[in-house]
This record gives C-alpha cells, sequence and structure tokens, in this order.
C-alpha cells in the first residue's frame, strides 16, 4: 500500500462552480477524486485547502472513507475571547492519508490553496 496518494482538481473549474453557487455539483465533483484515493488504498482524506470546505456539508454523506475537516481543525485551535492574548498553539498534527504521516492542518493547508472566490 502506498504511503501517499494524491490527486488534484481543476481550480478553475471548482471555482466556477462555487461563483455560480452550485455547491451540490463541486461536491460531487470532490467526492470523484476521493472515491479515486479511497481506491488507490487511502484510509482518510483531506482538502489541503480551506476555499472547497464550502461545501462540506454536502460532501461528507457522499464519502466512503473520512474526511479531515481542516476548517473545523483551526477553528478548535482558535484561542478563546479571554485568551486572546496568550500565544497561539501550534496545531496538533494529526495523521491522514493524503499528506505525510504527522502533518498539521496548518501545513497541508500551505500546500495547495484556492484562491478566495471573486465577486461577480
Amino acid at each position: 500500500m502506498p504511503d501517499l496518494v494524491i490527486v488534484h482538481a481543476d481550480i478553475d473549474y471548482g471555482q466556477s462552480l462555487i461563483r455560480d453557487g452550485k455547491l451540490g455539483e463541486l461536491a460531487k465533483y470532490l467526492a470523484g477524486f476521493i472515491t479515486r484515493l479511497a481506491r488507490a488504498g487511502a484510509e482518510t482524506v483531506v482538502l489541503p485547502a480551506v476555499t472547497p470546505h464550502i461545501c462540506i456539508k454536502e460532501l461528507a454523506p457522499l464519502l466512503s472513507i473520512p474526511l479531515i475537516n481542516i476548517v473545523e481543525v483551526l477553528a478548535a485551535d482558535r484561542p478563546t475571547s479571554a485568551s486572546s492574548t496568550a500565544r497561539p498553539r501550534r496545531p496538533t498534527p494529526t495523521t491522514c492519508a493524503a499528506s505525510p504521516p504527522t502533518c498539521s492542518a496548518a501545513t497541508a493547508s500551505s500546500w495547495s490553496c484556492w484562491p478566495a472566490p471573486t465577486s461577480r
């Protein structure tokens, strides 16, 4: 079984779906890539960009393997208002199939990033 399996979506196509408000279609498109990862032996998947998480509610039910939601991971690591002056903690390493054996959501998201959608 491979240690690392990567697929890459067409960013322009994904962005067009987001701009057109077609989150269900974006979820199906991304689910196709995740299905390929699962067939290749992935047991867990991470989308190493924040923008595609806009369709997480539509995507999660389509998957046969767990998806690490980096938005939730980053939000959980955010300091509370009472400790907002405290130095931020480093993200806890997470094991995932689509990145090195120990990666954090912060480092994973820096590898590949979809630009923020532009308004019309």
